[in-house]
């Protein structure tokens, strides 16, 4: 297979292009009988064979925008041969502020591609169908959005915390108010964490409006990624699919 920046397309061992419909290794393609390109991956699998972080997964949610607060989100994996296809695809919103560079308290959801963390939410995992590193929500968990204080963008389990941080329970109840049902953390500022640089991104239920600066989904999506994703899975967040290929 050979990514040609517009198309995909497959030579066999003579170094001949391939078209047609064929069967590789048990996955069946059609190929345009004219440029040889392959019509199973579109457009956004394209971007994504060009992308530096794609060669580190299998599993990539792709979030646009749509200019404003919301979105079009898809699930993309590779298929035996590593090509990207599509497996899932929903309406979604983000930040108030669209996606870009951020930091604490602008709205924004950040640019670029993260790997995705934690998933956690409200249920005992037991009682779920994922493969997800998973924590389930208690009355003392917060995540800390506090660029003062020391354990800045962490889950901790505390009696207290000021209003500056996150109660994740308050986020369990009935809609409108479930969006932590179902979230998963995408992994921006949670290595080298940088204070004030932006805190607390998750993927999460969609309430129907705008996010503080996440991605969210509506609910049964969220099932279906429960259950889809495994660990080691990333999110790129853009305004335009051909910013894929810068990440």
């Amino acid at each position: 297979f050979v990514d040609q920046g517009d198309k995909v397309a497959y030579y066999d061992g003579l170094g001949h292009m391939v078209y047609g419909n064929n069967t590789i290794n048990g996955v069946a393609y059609s190929m345009d009988k004219n440029s040889g390109a392959i019509r199973n991956i579109d457009t956004v699998g394209i971007k994504l064979m060009s992308a530096k972080f794609a060669s580190k997964t299998t599993q990539t949610i792709v979030n646009v925008s749509n200019g404003g607060s919301s979105a079009r989100v898809y699930l993309y994996e590779k298929d035996k041969n590593g090509l990207w296809q599509k497996t899932l695809s929903t309406t979604g919103h983000v930040g108030r502020n669209g996606i870009g560079t951020t930091h604490e308290g602008l709205s924004t959801t950040p640019i670029g591609a993260f790997s995705l963390g934690l998933a956690f939410g409200k249920y005992p995992k037991a009682k779920l169908n994922t493969s997800l590193a998973y924590r389930q929500i208690d009355g003392n968990s917060y995540w800390i959005e506090d660029p003062k204080d020391a354990q800045y963008n962490t889950w901790q389990e505390r009696s207290w915390a000021n209003y500056k941080n996150e109660h994740l329970i308050d986020y369990t109840k009935k809609a409108p108010n479930n969006q932590y049902e179902y979230a998963i953390v995408i992994n921006y500022n949670t290595k080298q964490i940088v204070r004030n640089a932006g805190s607390g991104f998750f993927l999460h239920v969609d309430n129907g409006i705008n996010t503080a600066g996440c991605v969210s989904v509506p609910i049964a999506v969220m099932e279906k990624l429960f259950t889809k994703l495994g660990n080691g899975a990333y999110i790129v967040n853009v305004n335009d699919i051909n910013q894929i290929k810068n990440y």
